[in-house]
């Protein structure tokens, strides 16, 4: 699912990050090999903390959500107050900052210029390594993804070289995003994505495919990190063994570990991430915070007047859909076969906006289906069908009705089934709750936009 897209990828800039950083500075194989999170290193961090890496995705991801644009003076004065005050920092302080950023930001303290990167600067790897959150807040509008990947950099790295690293870094994110597969992900045709620095257009060419560990630097520059997080991505079939590979090539390994994840978590997912990566990580709260901000300002649906609901198709190993009979006494389809569902538990707002507060429409749909049914899929995996948005969804034209919805569909496994199988009702607003076979179904006149639902979800 998307959501487990946006969280993976910064999950697992994250968690590259704080894998690298207690080998960072170091000669490749001068020391035991990094299998998880271990504390030390040059500054001295506890396991699971995370560098300027994460601070600065932080402090640009929280400025894209909380000012619903990219504004460039809030992300300096963030930048700012991260490297003078420590905002955003795992230890309360700014402890590492990389000589391209502090010249950078040194101009912006003196002069204001909120675009202080200067292009004779060292073309290092500063700006790709937090740029997860521009492609993602941008995720809908591929072009306003790719320019502002650039001008995201163009704040403190002005290269061309960092430039066109963070461009080429946002395309292949929005890819992995999107569900393309990784070939496709990687896929790159000279010029489309017009004329680039030479050093990142033959990193995009594919220089990392043929090279050898030993070949592959992990210095600090901007096309020598990308080549080596690509490198990493495209030799291993998982997050975490791909992580393990990047940040063991040494030197700049936080950041090879942050560019590598920011890419693989888009790609695998979340769920991918085993648990003691995710578990370990420092102030994981925040991560996830930040996730779902960036997920919910992408994917917002609903106004103000109008109803945020769910539905959710659940189908068994007898190929058989679970359905609800509406109350009788429901305002809108009342005595019709209906997916459970219903409201997301969402009452904050800004502006015109409902914007969800409590739950996700995720655990909305899973916790609508135990309230209607009694059958608990907690922790399950959803797959999202659609929105929809029909001008009356009721079939019968009641002036009472529903007009967006998120619809999700899961098929319960055979262990589940036979579990809870007996136990299935109808509870809350529901009269009744069975199993009716997909065909019968598909043939009935189900409530609201159900029936378009349905075959939407049989496409999966």
């Amino acid at each position: 699912m998307l959501s487990d897209r946006f969280k993976g990828s910064l999950y697992g800039l994250a968690i590259g990050d704080a894998l690298g950083a207690p080998i960072e500075f170091e000669k490749r194989d001068a020391y035991t090999p990094v299998t998880t999170f271990r504390e030390g290193g040059p500054f001295h961090l506890k396991k699971g903390q995370w560098t300027d890496d994460t601070s600065l995705a932080l402090c640009l991801g929280f400025s894209l959500v909380e000012k619903k644009d990219f504004v460039p003076e809030d992300i300096m004065k963030r930048f700012h107050s991260w490297w003078r005050q420590g905002y955003m920092s795992c230890t309360g302080h700014c402890f590492d900052i990389g000589n391209t950023t502090k010249a950078a930001l040194s101009r912006f303290e003196e002069s204001g210029e909120l675009f202080s990167g200067a292009p004779t600067d060292p073309a290092t790897n500063g700006s790709i390594m937090r740029l997860a959150p521009v492609p993602l807040f941008f995720f809908r509008e591929i072009e306003k993804a790719l320019f502002y990947a650039a001008e995201s950099s163009r704040l403190t790295h002005a290269p061309a070289s960092c430039i066109d690293a963070c461009r080429a870094l946002g395309l292949l994110i929005h890819r992995a995003l999107s569900g393309k597969r990784k070939e496709d992900i990687l896929l790159y045709e000279r010029g489309s994505l017009g004329i680039l620095a030479s050093d990142i257009e033959n990193v995009l060419l594919g220089s990392y495919k043929t090279k050898s560990r030993e070949d592959i630097s992990a210095a600090g520059l901007a096309h020598t990190c990308l080549e080596a997080a690509l490198w990493a991505f495209y030799h291993t079939d998982n997050f975490n063994d791909g992580a393990l590979l990047a940040v063991n090539l040494g030197e700049d390994s936080d950041t090879t570990g942050a560019v590598f994840g920011q890419l693989a978590g888009a790609y695998y997912g979340f769920r991918s991430i085993k648990p003691e990566f995710i578990d370990g990580l420092w102030d994981k709260e925040l991560i996830d915070k930040l996730a779902m901000k960036v997920f919910f300002h992408v994917n917002q649906f609903y106004y103000e007047g109008e109803n945020p609901t769910v539905d959710l198709i659940v189908i068994n190993p007898a190929d058989e859909v679970l359905l609800i009979r509406r109350s009788k006494n429901a305002s809108a389809c009342a005595g019709m076969m209906a997916f459970p569902g219903g409201f997301i538990d969402s009452k904050a707002r800004e502006g015109e906006k409902w914007l969800p507060g409590l739950e996700t429409a995720e655990t909305a749909a899973l916790r609508e289906l135990e309230e209607e049914t009694n059958l608990k899929l907690t922790g399950a995996e959803i797959v999202f069908v659609g929105e929809y948005r029909g001008d009356n969804r009721d079939p019968r034209d009641n002036e009472t009705s529903w007009s967006k919805t998120h619809a999700y569909v899961y098929r319960i496994d055979q262990k589940t089934f036979e579990e809870q199988k007996n136990s299935i009702r109808g509870m809350d607003d529901a009269d009744e709750a069975r199993w009716i076979p997909l065909e019968e179904a598909r043939a009935m006149k189900l409530a609201f936009d159900h029936n378009k639902i349905l075959e939407d979800a049989l496409l999966l």
